[in-house]
């Protein structure tokens, strides 16, 4: 999923904005990636989130946004609550989605006569007989749409499982949720199992904690691996689109093979089978993500109008990337056999710590905010690559067996420190003003210029509370 608040602010950072889910910042994910792949992303905040789980969802895009949550806000932030538990007699939901995809206007391809038949003309227009009989080829009915051979129409199953009550001092919310998706390309699916369990108690009159946890499992079976140059730049889907109509799907020739039919050459480039491209290789990636998130609050009188909270949150995303491409497809043609195998570990901790005040006098109200914050965010990358694979079937989980291997690994941490002050102010409800400042304090920022501080105020009337409007 794509998100843009606030437009495109940069050409070559991530224009995403900042996912908030329950009061925790959202760390950006980075999936495995792979040399001369495609395929590998940083994804969004939105990774493993259940939609079905989703109770509200806020969008904050002012110069407040940068106010409250600084410099990470530059794009915008999204505010997330998930559901909770209600007092009562507990509820069970089962939610159950099934849908089919098919390719939307797909290319109706020649058919094998009359690509014989272009074929032919271009022999005429060089002055050469034309070699192939169109008749025969037409008659014997055996033309082979490649594209219809690499697509489908695709099943996707969603299953959801959502169980919340509560009684007394604390309700509660637990869910699970089961995908599986096909990709329209065969040879490409997606698998993703998710849960997620919301606490809220009350252990004493002055003390609440709101609790939050999530886990999710992926696995995504890629259909299109490589990203390179010509020749294997298109993958499986133009070379589909490329092939000739008069090859049969012949699963017996494996790799290239001279682009020739009784004799006759079709093109100067070698034919390789697109279905065989899909099923042949292995190309896995595992996503795994665990979330725990926890509020205390505390309050500091009896009328809870002055609270603090010690907000405590963190999050480890491990994502792996297994693929081992036979000597025939593709760039491993030029390696004899190519086996990646990669990794990427985002570890994130986040504590905040902030009292907020409430007093009423008269038609005057205040609502006070100060606190601080700390965040670290850890990325840890490592690739293994092996080429020349004598023993194919287990090169994927013997790198060593390859007769070239290299190693390649990168880490980098990043650490936030931040201090907020926020008050708004209404009277009678009609005439709001609300003033912010924040400063961060980020390691990502140049040697001389460590702190931003982000001010903001805003003005509002609320016409709809004056008396003429009544």
């Amino acid at each position: 999923v794509v998100v843009r608040v606030r437009g495109i602010n940069s050409l070559s950072s991530d224009n995403q904005p900042l996912y908030v889910i329950d009061g925790f910042p959202m760390p950006p994910y980075t999936e495995a990636a792979a040399p001369n792949t495609s395929g590998s992303y940083a994804s969004n905040g939105l990774y493993g989130l259940n939609p079905s789980d989703i109770e509200s969802i806020e969008v904050l895009k002012d110069a407040s946004a940068t106010a409250i949550y600084g410099s990470r806000a530059a794009n915008g932030v999204i505010l997330i609550s998930t559901k909770r538990g209600k007092t009562g007699d507990a509820q069970i939901e089962v939610i159950s989605k099934t849908t089919v995809s098919r390719m939307s206007n797909p290319y109706n391809m020649m058919p094998d006569y009359q690509y014989a038949e272009m074929k032919n003309q271009s022999y005429l227009d060089a002055g050469q007989p034309a070699p192939l009989n169109v008749d025969s080829i037409r008659n014997a009915n055996n033309s082979t749409d490649w594209l219809s051979l690499v697509t489908r129409n695709a099943l996707r199953q969603e299953t959801s499982v959502n169980y919340r009550g509560g009684s007394g001092k604390t309700n509660y919310f637990l869910s699970g949720t089961y995908l599986v998706e096909n990709g329209v390309v065969k040879g490409s699916d997606n698998k993703r199992g998710s849960v997620r369990f919301n606490l809220n108690t009350s252990f004493k009159k002055w003390y609440d904690a709101r609790v939050q946890m999530s886990a999710t499992r992926a696995r995504l079976m890629r259909a299109i691996t490589e990203n390179g140059g010509w020749p294997f730049a298109g993958g499986p889907i133009f070379d589909a689109l490329r092939s000739s109509p008069l090859h049969k799907n012949n699963t017996e020739f494996i790799g290239d093979v001279p682009d020739q039919y009784g004799g006759v050459t079709l093109s100067q480039n070698p034919f390789v089978n697109p279905l065989q491209e899909l099923l042949d290789k292995t190309d896995y990636t595992y996503n795994d993500q665990v979330l725990g998130n926890i509020d205390n609050v505390f309050y500091l009188t009896a009328d809870h109008n002055l609270e603090l909270h010690a907000v405590l949150g963190g999050s480890l995303q491990n994502s792996e990337r297994k693929i081992n491409l036979p000597p025939w497809l593709g760039s491993a043609r030029i390696y004899d056999g190519l086996v990646i195998q990669s990794s990427a570990k985002t570890q994130s901790f986040n504590s905040t710590v902030f009292l907020t005040h409430k007093a009423e006098k008269g038609a005057h109200r205040f609502n006070s905010t100060g606190g601080v914050e700390y965040t670290n965010i850890v990325l840890d990358m490592n690739s293994g690559v092996g080429k020349g694979i004598n023993f194919s079937s287990i090169a994927l989980y013997n790198l060593g067996s390859a007769l070239n291997q290299s190693v390649t690994s990168y880490k980098e941490e990043s650490v936030i420190q931040s201090a907020f002050l926020r008050e708004n102010y209404s009277f009678k409800d009609r005439y709001l003003l609300s003033l912010s400042v924040r400063a961060d304090g980020a390691s990502k920022f140049a040697a001389n210029e460590k702190w931003g501080f982000f001010p903001a105020a805003a003005l509002a009337w609320n016409i709809s509370e004056e008396k003429f409007m009544q």
